[in-house]
């Protein structure tokens, strides 16, 4: 497995661990604070409503996930930084530079075109909150630009794979992003250029929330 490879497996283990790790906080707060908008600060909360948060914990299905996966950032974290004190890592970027319109790149540019034009045929669409709270004839007109884009260059799209794009919206600017996944959207893609291997998940959110 190269670089770049490492990369996208490294920042999709991420983002899962980071929304397990916020859904679990989210979850274990409610459990102690209730209904009760008094208790929504951990600092009013009394003995039952820190046993009611260590209840949750305990028993959540990200508690036993999430160990996991940090387990593996840190090893493929491990694995880079290696590569790097090996002067590898190096020639490897050297060689995705040179190769951004390989085959590999070339075929992955072309789902996530075909993708961010169909996202309901081919992946999933995320909003952001900043988003969904939007007037609705104002999101279909973000979509719309985010199906249109073409505005790429090197500079906002390096490897070549259209995966990233961002646009002004009345006073906002908007980012959209494609992160691959494998089929469970558990983890990163080991091939995007196989969509048999890969789920595309389009995120659209404000650049403020970014």
């Amino acid at each position: 497995m190269n670089a770049q490879q490492l990369s996208r497996r490294l920042s999709a283990r991420k983002i899962v661990a980071q929304r397990l790790a916020t859904n679990l906080i989210v979850h274990c707060e409610r459990a102690a604070s209730g209904r009760n908008g008094k208790r929504a600060d951990p600092a009013f909360w009394n003995k039952t409503d820190w046993r009611h948060y260590l209840h949750i914990a305990c028993r959540s299905p990200a508690s036993s996930r999430l160990p996991a996966l940090y387990r593996d950032i840190g090893e493929i974290e491990n694995t880079l930084h290696e590569a790097d004190n090996n002067c590898t890592l190096d020639k490897e970027i050297s060689a995705m530079t040179t190769t951004a319109h390989s085959p590999e790149t070339i075929r992955i540019r072309e789902l996530n075109d075909a993708f961010r034009r169909a996202p309901s045929k081919h992946g999933q669409l995320v909003w952001t909150s900043g988003i969904s709270i939007l007037p609705f004839d104002e999101q279909l007109a973000i979509i719309a630009k985010v199906k249109g884009f073409d505005d790429f260059s090197p500079d906002n799209d390096p490897h070549g794979e259209h995966d990233f794009g961002s646009f002004d919206f009345k006073d906002e600017k908007i980012f959209w992003k494609i992160d691959y996944y494998d089929q469970n959207i558990e983890y990163g893609s080991e091939d995007p250029a196989d969509p048999s291997q890969t789920t595309r998940v389009l995120t659209v959110m404000l650049a403020r929330e970014s």
